[in-house]
C-alpha cells in the first residue's frame, strides 16, 4: 500500500513538473549582428476581451520579463482565458517585434529572434513611433553610425549633408540659418528643431538657433529630418519640416563615454556621457564644452568701398568670431513617466551693421528647456501622452560700432507649454501590430497650449539718443497660443488614406515700447499697441499612400501623394521692434504682421531592395508661400530702424532624387562594408507674378551631395571606418530690400543689397579607429568587456582652404561682396568607452 502511495505521489509530481514547464516560454534575443541583447522587455499582450478579473490581476505579476546578460529570458504563459495572446519584445533603439501565440507550439514554447535597429522608424511625424513609410512626408534618418563614420563635429555639419538642406552663417545674432526646399529666413524660423521630441523654440523671434541647443554629436543616437510641412501635428514653426535630435534611444544596459578633441582653428572640446537601461528604467546624461576660433581673413576683402571704415587695416583676429558652447542634456524614462532637460550656454562673436574688427560683439545666451510627462497605453486601442514644458532664455549682448559707440542689451523670454496627444485604434484586424494590420482606422488627436508671459529686450544706447529702452510684451500681460488637431488614417490593405486638420490661435497681445530720448532732461517717451490678429488658423492635410512589399524577394515600393497647409506666427518682438517702435522714427506706416502661410503639394516614390541593400527615391514638390515676412534695416535721420512687412509671395517647384547602396548584399557575410549615397535637388524659386527665376534671397537652384563610408572589423572586434562627404551649392541671391518710403514721403525702390554668392563646393574626409583595447592584445575579450575600449578620430574639412562666400545679409550690408564661409579645419578626437 505504501509502495502504491509513493508511486501516485511520484506520478503526480512528474505531472506537475511537466505542467509547470508547459506554462513557460523561453528563448534568446539577438541583434542583427548576432550579439546578445540585455534588458529586452518581454511582455504578453491580450488581443481578446474575455479575460476575467482574477486572471487579469494574476497577469499583472506574470506578463513582464527581461532578458539576461546572455540575451535569454523566461516568461510564464497566462493560461485560463478564452482569448489570443501575443508576445512583444522591445528595447530602446530597436524596432519592437510582436509574435502571436499561434506562431509557436503551445507545449514546446521556445521563441528565439533578432531585433533590428530603429533605422526606419520615426516619432516626429505623428508623436507616436511608426514606420517612416507610414508618415505623409519625406523622412530622412541619420544614424549614430553615420555621424561617427563621417566625423561630423556639429549639428550644422550633419544637416548640410542631408538631401535638400543647406545652411548659411550670417555672422550676426541670427546665428546659422537652415535652408530647405528653396527657402531660408534670416532667423531660423521655418524649420522646427526638437530634442527628444521637445521643441527648442526661442519665443523672442519664434526661431530655433543652434547656439541655444548645444547637443554634442557624440550624444546623438539618430536625427529624424522631415522635409515638408508638419503644422497639423507640430503647429507653428514646422513650416518646412521638423528636425528631431534623439539622444535617449541607446539600447545598452550601461555605458559611459568620455572624449576630448583638439584641432584648428583653435578647436578644443570635452564630452562626457552616461546611459543605462534596466527593467524599464532608462537614463541618458550628456555634457559638453567646446570652443573654436574664427578663420583668418581681412574684412576689406568683403567690401567694394574700403574707405568707408578707417579704424583698422581690416585684419580679423582669431577671437573676433570665436564661439564657446556648453550644454547639458538629461533624459529619464520609467514605466511611462519621462522627463527631458536641456540647458545650453553660448558665447559667440558677431557683426552688426559695421565690421568693427577691433571690437568683439559679445552674444552670451543661457537657455533652459524642460519637459515632464506621462505616456500610457490604456488598451490595445488607446494610447495617450501628456507633457508639461517650461522654457527660459536670457541673452546678454553688446553691439559695438566703434571704440566709443556701443549698445549693451538683454533679451529675456519665458513660457509654459502643455500638450496632450492621443492615438485611438477605431478598428484593426491586428491590434498587436500596426505594421501587420491589413485593414485599420486610426485617429490621432491632441490639444496644445502655450503661455508666453515674459518676452522683452532692454537696451542702453546713448549714442543713438536712446537710453534704457524697453520693447516687447507689456509687463503683466501674456501672449497665449491654443490649438487642437485631429488626423484620421485609414489603412486598406496596401493603401493608406490620411486627412487631418489643425486649428491654432495666437491671442491678441499687448506690446510696449519705452525709451529715454531726451538725454539732457531724461524725458521718457513711450508707445503701446495691441496686435489684434488673433484668429484661428485652420490648417488641413490630405495624403494617399501605397506600399507594396514582397517578403520573398525583399523588394518594396512606396508611393505617396500629399497636400499640406502650413503657417508660422509672427514673433512678439518682431511686431514690437520692427513695426511699433519703427513708427516713431519713420514716415513709413506698417500694419502688425500676420502669420506666414504656405500650401504644399508633393508626390514621391521610394524603391527598396533589402537583399541588395539598395534604396532609391524621387520627390516632386510645389510650394506656394504667401504673406512672408521681409525685413530691411536702414538709417533714418542718423538712427538705425528695422521695418518688417507681410509682403513677399513666392513659389518653388523642385525635384529631389536620392539613392543609397551598401556592399556586399545582405546575404553575403563580410568584414568589409561600403555604402555609397548621392542626392540631387533641382528647384526653381521666384516671386509670384514674376517670370524671372531665383529672385528670392538665399535660394540655390541646385544642390548635390555625394558620400562614401565604409568599415572593416578585425578578429578582435577592432573597427576601422572612414567617410568621405562632398556637397555642391549653386549660386544664391543676396538679401532683398522691399520698396519703402523715406522721411520726406518719397519712395525708395527695392532691390538686392550687395552681391550674391557664386557656386561653391565643400569636401571633408574622416578616418576612425574604434573598439581598440590595448589590454585586449594581451588577455583577450574578457579584459575588453571589463575595462572598455578607446577610439581615435581624425576629421579634415576644406583641405585646400577654398574660400567660398555666402550672400550679403540684412544685418551685415557692409559686406557687399558677401561673407566668407568656413576655411580649412581639422579635428583630432580621442575617447574612451567604459
Amino acid at each position: 500500500m505504501n509502495k502504491m502511495k509513493h508511486l501516485y505521489i511520484t506520478f503526480f509530481c512528474v505531472f506537475l513538473a511537466h505542467f509547470a514547464s508547459a506554462k513557460l516560454v523561453i528563448g534568446k534575443i539577438l541583434d542583427e549582428d548576432s550579439v546578445a541583447l540585455r534588458n529586452v522587455k518581454v511582455e504578453w499582450i491580450i488581443q481578446g476581451v474575455k479575460v476575467d478579473k482574477k486572471l487579469r490581476d494574476r497577469m499583472s505579476d506574470l506578463r513582464i520579463a527581461y532578458t539576461a546578460k546572455d540575451g535569454t529570458y523566461k516568461i510564464q504563459i497566462p493560461l485560463g482565458a478564452d482569448t489570443t495572446y501575443s508576445l512583444k519584445f522591445s528595447l530602446p533603439g530597436m524596432q519592437p517585434r510582436v509574435i502571436s501565440s499561434k506562431e509557436f507550439k503551445f507545449r514546446y514554447n521556445e521563441v528565439n529572434l533578432s531585433l533590428e535597429k530603429l533605422g526606419a522608424v520615426s516619432i516626429s511625424g505623428s508623436n507616436f513611433q511608426r514606420s517612416v513609410y507610414e508618415i505623409p512626408a519625406s523622412v530622412v534618418i541619420v544614424t549614430r553610425e553615420e555621424i561617427a563614420d563621417f566625423g561630423y563635429s556639429t549639428v550644422q555639419e550633419v544637416l548640410e549633408n542631408v538631401p535638400g538642406l543647406y545652411t548659411v552663417d550670417h555672422r550676426s545674432m541670427t546665428d546659422v540659418s537652415i535652408g530647405i526646399r528653396g527657402f531660408m529666413s534670416d532667423f531660423n524660423r521655418n524649420v522646427m528643431i526638437q530634442v527628444n521630441g521637445v521643441s527648442m523654440m526661442s519665443d523672442r523671434e519664434n526661431d530655433y538657433p543652434l547656439s541655444k541647443i548645444n547637443i554634442p554629436v557624440q550624444a546623438i543616437d539618430k536625427i529624424e529630418i522631415i522635409r515638408g510641412p508638419m503644422s497639423v501635428i507640430s503647429g507653428s514653426g514646422a513650416f518646412f519640416g521638423v528636425i528631431n535630435i534623439i539622444t535617449n534611444a541607446a539600447a545598452e544596459a550601461q555605458s559611459a563615454t568620455v572624449s576630448t578633441g583638439i584641432g584648428n582653428p583653435g578647436i578644443r572640446n570635452v564630452y562626457a556621457n552616461y546611459s543605462a537601461y534596466k527593467e524599464g528604467f532608462l537614463i541618458s546624461f550628456n555634457a559638453m564644452s567646446e570652443q573654436r576660433n574664427g578663420f583668418d581673413e581681412n574684412w576689406r576683402d568683403l567690401m567694394f568701398d574700403t574707405t568707408l571704415y578707417t579704424f583698422s587695416n581690416g585684419a580679423v583676429n582669431a577671437d573676433r568670431y570665436s564661439r564657446k558652447h556648453q550644454g547639458v542634456n538629461l533624459s529619464v524614462d520609467y514605466e511611462g513617466f519621462f522627463s527631458n532637460i536641456n540647458y545650453a550656454v553660448s558665447d559667440k562673436g558677431f557683426s552688426f551693421l559695421v565690421p568693427s574688427p577691433e571690437q568683439r560683439n559679445d552674444y552670451k545666451s543661457r537657455t533652459l528647456h524642460t519637459e515632464f510627462g506621462y505616456a500610457r497605453r490604456k488598451s490595445q486601442r488607446f494610447k495617450f501622452e501628456v507633457k508639461m514644458r517650461y522654457t527660459n532664455s536670457v541673452v546678454d549682448h553688446q553691439f559695438k560700432y566703434d571704440a566709443n559707440t556701443y549698445t549693451p542689451g538683454e533679451d529675456r523670454s519665458t513660457s509654459i507649454r502643455t500638450q496632450f496627444n492621443t492615438k485611438t485604434t477605431i478598428y484593426s484586424d491586428n491590434l498587436t501590430s500596426q505594421k501587420d494590420a491589413r485593414y485599420a482606422v486610426y485617429l490621432l488627436s491632441g490639444l496644445a497650449y502655450n503661455r508666453n508671459f515674459e518676452n522683452y529686450s532692454l537696451y542702453n544706447s546713448p549714442k543713438f539718443e536712446n537710453r534704457n529702452w524697453y520693447l516687447g510684451l507689456k509687463p503683466g500681460t501674456a501672449a497665449e497660443t491654443t490649438a487642437g488637431y485631429g488626423q484620421v488614417e485609414v489603412k486598406l490593405n496596401k493603401f493608406q488614406l490620411i486627412a487631418g486638420l489643425r486649428y491654432e490661435r495666437l491671442s491678441d497681445y499687448q506690446m510696449y515700447y519705452e525709451a529715454n530720448n531726451d538725454l539732457a532732461n531724461y524725458t521718457i517717451d513711450s508707445i503701446s499697441g495691441t496686435n489684434e490678429n488673433g484668429t484661428f488658423e485652420p490648417t488641413p492635410r490630405f495624403a494617399a499612400m501605397y506600399s507594396s512589399a514582397n517578403d520573398t524577394s525583399g523588394i518594396s515600393h512606396h508611393v505617396r501623394a500629399m497636400y499640406s497647409g502650413a503657417y508660422n506666427h509672427s514673433a512678439v518682438v518682431i511686431n514690437t521692434l520692427d513695426v511699433l517702435a519703427a513708427l516713431r522714427d519713420s514716415a513709413e506706416q506698417t500694419d502688425y504682421m500676420e502669420p506666414e502661410k504656405m500650401k504644399s503639394y508633393e508626390v514621391g516614390y521610394t524603391f527598396i531592395h533589402r537583399e541588395r541593400n539598395l534604396e532609391a527615391g524621387i520627390n516632386l514638390f510645389y510650394n506656394d508661400l504667401d504673406k512672408l515676412i521681409t525685413r530691411s534695416t536702414k538709417e533714418v535721420d542718423g538712427k538705425f530702424v528695422s521695418i518688417s512687412k507681410n509682403e513677399s509671395a513666392i513659389t518653388t517647384f523642385g525635384t529631389e532624387i536620392m539613392g543609397k547602396i551598401t556592399f556586399p548584399k545582405k546575404s553575403v557575410p563580410s568584414r568589409l562594408h561600403i555604402q555609397t549615397s548621392m542626392s540631387l535637388t533641382l528647384q526653381r524659386t521666384k516671386r509670384s507674378g514674376d517670370d524671372s527665376l531665383v529672385l528670392v534671397s538665399y535660394s540655390p537652384q541646385q544642390l548635390a551631395k555625394m558620400s562614401v563610408r565604409g568599415n572593416y572589423t578585425f578578429d578582435n572586434d577592432l573597427r576601422l571606418s572612414f567617410g568621405v562627404s562632398s556637397n555642391y551649392i549653386s549660386s544664391m541671391s543676396s538679401y532683398y530690400a522691399p520698396e519703402s518710403a523715406d522721411t520726406l514721403g518719397g519712395i525708395v525702390p527695392g532691390g538686392f543689397i550687395g552681391t550674391g554668392s557664386d557656386p561653391y563646393f565643400r569636401f571633408a574626409t574622416n578616418i576612425r579607429l574604434s573598439n581598440f583595447a590595448i589590454a585586449n592584445l594581451i588577455a583577450g575579450k574578457s579584459i575588453k568587456e571589463k575595462y572598455g575600449t578607446m577610439f581615435i578620430n581624425l576629421k579634415l574639412e576644406n583641405i585646400g582652404n577654398y574660400r567660398y562666400k555666402y550672400p550679403t545679409d540684412a544685418a551685415n550690408t557692409w559686406a557687399d561682396k558677401g561673407l566668407f564661409g568656413r576655411g580649412r579645419s581639422f579635428l583630432c578626437t580621442i575617447g574612451y568607452k567604459f
